[in-house]
């Protein structure tokens, strides 16, 4: 039979006090207390003191006071409640301006990735602004106007987000322009290694993981060109001068949220370079200006950016791979720039190195300056695929270098996609801009044809052979296997085709005599630029929103309305108007697309009016022409020395074909967008 349960143990479990309802004797000494006045536990050691002949009134069997726990709550909850109507009183000045420029949008913030969910507290409370223009004149310029000094900490954001960086965006908004810039850039996947470096937004500015404030603002200066949160460009900034190269005094230019994170961006680098720590991420944080200032059309810093990208890239030993370091020299490096820790560190170095090159060599392949670095000083391996980047798992394949015999002809299948080919395309670039960049210093007058040259005729072969050599899968930039749409369009290969074209300009154009019939230049020149005419066609006819592509794009198209507005002015002096309405017809397409990726991106619009400027230049008679004209002539005579000019003159009100009618039926397509970002891909 069992035992009933003990009668102690239910009085005990009865009689069990709450915290600090014991006396302060019981507490001290540990003991168990009745809560008596005095106690049990006091009366025995009263009783055992006076049995020892001591003063029993040294044992006092104290409490605490129940009245002065009142009146510490009543205190507390007293500043509860004036905090909460400061919180209160913040709130309601937000809904006058939001500083979280989520309000207001088209977008709500359930389409904000990470921290911004639906959930999120500040998301939530940022939907009070009434429309984009307070979000804008509140929000996103947040404390930085000339009222409210930029590095005042915002009550509400230090409360949620402690020690969070007063000059970055607040985080709901951090977290949708990450996400926006590695979704919508075409180069940011490569830059970045996605998950890793979401996570590390995420662990907040008192992790030492924490990005670089140099980096983070870099991306929310070339974010806000693509997300629909960031409001468009004042006309001021979208709209430049052709021929203005340096930024304009206007006070658009500061109230521009991408401007002032670049400007952000740089104060932040010359802070923590002197700190020497994340050295990698502000030259990541270089590169990523750069980007925005090409596609903000910042000739200056587009040009000075590049530079300092490559400068920063060579003391890193980012242009060297491991067995090709200089002889005797140490690693002196692993001081302030550690080895790898992973695969995804590696390969990243790798890829951000490529980017740094590719870009400086895309952007001025025919200019007058040197590079940065020579060619004959990277011996940095080719970036592997994309796919093994993001999955850390490396092929044992050996990768190429630039010095590999045929590696513009010869694409190992484990390593090669789009961006691989990209880079590879960006070499070849470069070979032509050193060709014309240093002929004259190899063989001296011009009295040597260059295309009779064994260097002019290996490029111009090496040319057709990379681009023949492509892989059956990269023959068009447009990927079948897109499971949504049926096709998807590879930015970096389609960069890549139309560089092919451009790379036929830039070595044959300043050969070209476009007034002979039998110039073998002419030919190639006119292929190529009406190669680039179909692939802007084939992009324009796409559900694919424009703005998304590369910046460099406005310029290589913009090189092939050079060569047609040149074939056309030939037409013209022939009389042939029915080819040079069409060839006009041509050029008002490119235009067009250009204008279309103006919308959100400045270098769109700079390069359409550059197109109307070389067009007016172009068709005028140029003052040998002019000069050469003996006097006396009649009005006749000078007439038709200055007729191409004027029958370009009638291409210009419309006579003959027009943009509508040499499009394809079905138009352009510019409605699809993506959520969170302003386009489609």
């Amino acid at each position: 039979m069992p035992r009933a349960p003990k009668s102690s143990s239910v009085s005990s479990a009865h009689n069990s006090l709450r915290r600090n309802q014991a006396c302060h004797r019981c507490r001290r000494r540990k003991l168990k207390c009745d809560a008596q006045k005095p106690c049990s536990a006091c009366v025995r050691s009263q009783t055992l003191a006076t049995n020892a002949g001591e003063d029993p009134e040294a044992i006092e069997c104290t409490y605490d006071d129940a009245l002065a726990q009142i009146e510490e709550l009543k205190a507390e909850v007293e500043r509860l409640q004036s905090r909460n109507k400061e919180l209160e009183a913040t709130l309601s000045h937000k809904d006058a301006g939001s500083s979280f420029p989520f309000a207001g949008t088209p977008s709500t913030t359930s389409d904000t990735p990470g921290r911004g969910g639906p959930d999120h507290a500040l998301g939530n409370l940022a939907q009070s602004a009434s429309s984009p223009e307070n979000a804008w004149a509140g929000g996103v310029m947040g404390g930085t106007s000339q009222d409210t000094p930029h590095d005042s900490p915002d009550p509400l954001l230090e409360l949620l987000y402690p020690a969070w960086p007063t000059r970055l965006p607040p985080p709901p908004l951090l977290d949708h322009l990450v996400e926006v810039f590695i979704t919508s850039h075409p180069y940011a996947p490569y830059l970045l290694h996605r998950p890793t470096f979401a996570y590390r937004v995420s662990l907040g500015p008192t992790s030492l993981q924490f990005p670089s404030t140099a980096l983070l603002h870099a991306i929310c200066s070339i974010a806000s060109l693509y997300s629909t949160y960031i409001p468009s460009l004042p006309e001021a900034v979208a709209k430049p001068p052709t021929k203005a190269i340096f930024l304009s005094k206007d006070r658009h230019h500061n109230e521009c949220f991408g401007t002032q994170q670049a400007e952000f961006s740089r104060e932040a680098a010359a802070a923590e370079v002197a700190t020497g720590e994340k050295l990698f991420e502000l030259f990541q944080s270089v590169l990523v200006r750069t980007w925005w200032a090409q596609a903000m059309s910042r000739w200056v810093d587009l040009w000075t950016g590049s530079g300092m990208a490559i400068r920063y890239a060579v003391p890193l030993g980012l242009n060297t791979s491991e067995g090709y370091q200089c002889l005797g020299a140490k690693d002196h490096l692993s001081d302030f720039f550690p080895p790898p820790a992973n695969n995804f560190e590696a390969e990243q170095r790798i890829q951000s190195f490529w980017l740094v090159y590719s870009f400086e060599r895309t952007i001025a392949p025919t200019g007058k300056y040197a590079f940065s670095i020579d060619d004959e000083d990277v011996s940095q391996i080719f970036p592997t695929k994309l796919a093994n980047y993001e999955s850390g798992i490396l092929p044992s394949e050996p990768r190429q270098v630039m010095f590999t015999p045929k590696y513009l002809t010869v694409h190992p299948p484990q390593h090669t996609d789009s961006f691989g080919l990209y880079v590879k395309a960006t070499t070849l670039l470069s070979k032509i801009k050193v060709f014309n960049g240093r002929y004259r210093r190899r063989y001296g007058s011009d009295a040597v044809d260059p295309r009779d040259t064994a260097e002019f005729k290996k490029l111009d072969s090496l040319i057709s052979a990379f681009y023949h050599s492509f892989p059956k899968e990269f023959r068009s930039p447009f990927l079948t296997d897109f499971p949504r749409t049926g096709k998807k369009l590879d930015v970096p290969l389609y960069v890549t085709h139309t560089m092919m074209h451009y790379a036929v300009i830039a070595l044959h154009e300043l050969h070209a005599d476009f007034s002979s019939k039998n110039c073998q230049s002419v030919e190639k020149l006119v292929t190529a630029a009406r190669s680039t005419l179909d692939l802007v066609h084939l992009v324009c006819t796409s559900s694919f929103s424009l703005h998304l592509l590369d910046p460099i794009l406005a310029f290589y198209w913009f090189m092939a309305v050079k060569i047609l507005a040149k074939l056309m002015k030939s037409k013209l002096a022939h009389g042939l108007l029915d080819d040079a309405h069409a060839i006009m017809s041509e050029i008002s397409v490119v235009k067009l697309a250009l204008l279309q990726i103006g919308e959100r991106l400045p270098m769109g619009n700079r390069q359409a009016e550059m197109i109307d400027d070389f067009l007016a230049a172009e068709m005028a008679p140029s003052e040998s022409e002019w000069g050469c004209l003996p006097r006396g002539l009649s009005t006749a005579q000078v007439h038709e020395v200055a007729e191409p000019a004027s029958s370009y003159r009638d291409l210009l009100t419309g006579h003959g074909v027009t943009v509508a009618e040499f499009l394809p039926e079905d138009g352009l397509h510019f409605d699809q967008k993506l959520p969170g970002a302003f386009g489609a891909r």
